[in-house]
């Protein structure tokens, strides 16, 4: 046991407390779900066509981003989105796609769309989530949708992907 002087220019004399949040999720299923889903969307942020997966796949393994071991679940889950009957169109080979990009807003704040697809005078904006589904998650997208329209996009589609076990799709109307 060793005492460890310190000197503090607090106000509130006295006491540190440190919280980690984090800390709480080491060694949960929470925390390797959010892991999962954190790589999940990287993944897909690299991913400009459908045929970029397995380059993207064999770049992270070969740098040890991830594990060979778990590129058979990756590739899989993956696939389930970039070949999904109804997001295919969004992976074609022609479109125009924005992955991740930084849009900054009027009062200087950024707003990050997961990917937006133009599509002659329309875009599309793709939202993926990992988790169970919130009335938050629809928000986002909504305001997504409201800036890119004061830019000048008139938007074709709104949708929410889900990616679980399986992928399931919302798409949200115009509000």
């Amino acid at each position: 046991e060793e005492t460890i002087p310190f000197s503090y220019s607090s106000k509130n004399l006295g006491g540190i407390q440190i919280l980690t949040k984090s800390g709480t999720l080491w060694g949960t299923e929470r925390e390797t779900a959010l892991i999962q889903g954190n790589l999940i969307h990287y993944i897909l942020g690299k991913i400009q066509i459908a045929e970029d997966l397995d380059k993207v796949l064999t770049h992270l393994t070969q740098n040890g981003d991830i594990a060979k071991d778990e590129t058979v679940w990756l590739r899989k889950t993956i696939r389930q989105v970039i070949h999904h009957p109804q997001l295919e169109e969004y992976f074609a080979p022609g479109n125009q796609s924005m992955n991740e990009r930084e849009i900054i807003l009027p009062n200087g704040g950024l707003m990050r769309p997961d990917r937006v697809v133009v599509e002659r005078d329309t875009i599309s904006i793709l939202d993926y989530k990992t988790g169970e589904q919130r009335k938050s998650h629809k928000e986002q997208l909504q305001e997504y949708a409201r800036i890119m329209e004061k830019m000048g996009y008139a938007i074709k589609n709104k949708i929410l992907v889900y990616i679980t076990d399986q992928v399931t799709l919302e798409y949200l109307n115009s509000a």
